[in-house]
């Protein structure tokens, strides 16, 4: 049996993508720190930005789960109309032509506030210690509360999502 050249093979795997109703994924172009970015249309600045290797923390997204921006490590700018405006990137989806900045002096200074505020909370917590340094945090204004829960939904979801089960 002799192989089809590859470009034949690709054709007919997209006919019969197509034949059973399976959408083309449509593309868009944006601008992440500086650089263009094709991305598919629909798909969140965070999961978009993890697949091109750019570092935005979070805690509370889980890979194939709904996300509800619960944490807001992931805040981004989203600039609009030239004004910029602070987003959770997770509940953020890419359009054309959108330009996000993920690192800028204001980005930096919430988002170490807010690792803050977490290792305040939970500073037992491995995940928390890590994001808190990456973040740049040295010293905890707040006082400790040594809780075990962060109120970011990660169980609640994966109990619902998931195991279809009530948390």
């Amino acid at each position: 049996m002799r192989d089809l050249p590859e470009r034949v093979q690709v054709r007919c795997r997209q006919d019969r993508l197509i034949e059973r109703g399976v959408k083309m994924q449509r593309y868009v172009n944006v601008s992440i720190d500086g650089a263009i970015i094709r991305a598919v249309k629909g798909t969140s600045v965070l999961d978009t930005a993890i697949e091109y290797g750019i570092c935005i923390p979070h805690l509370c997204h889980v890979p194939n789960l709904s996300d509800i921006g619960a944490c807001r490590l992931c805040i981004v700018e989203h600039v609009v109309n030239g004004r910029s405006k602070v987003t959770a990137s997770c509940t953020l989806n890419v359009e054309e032509g959108m330009v996000i900045r993920t690192s800028t002096d204001r980005i930096r200074k919430l988002r170490r506030n807010l690792a803050e505020l977490l290792v305040a909370q939970a500073p037992n917590s491995r995940a928390i210690q890590d994001i808190a340094v990456r973040c740049g945090v040295t010293s905890v204004r707040y006082p400790f509360r040594n809780e075990d829960c962060v109120l970011c939904g990660r169980c609640v979801r994966v109990c619902t999502e998931i195991w279809k089960a009530r948390a």
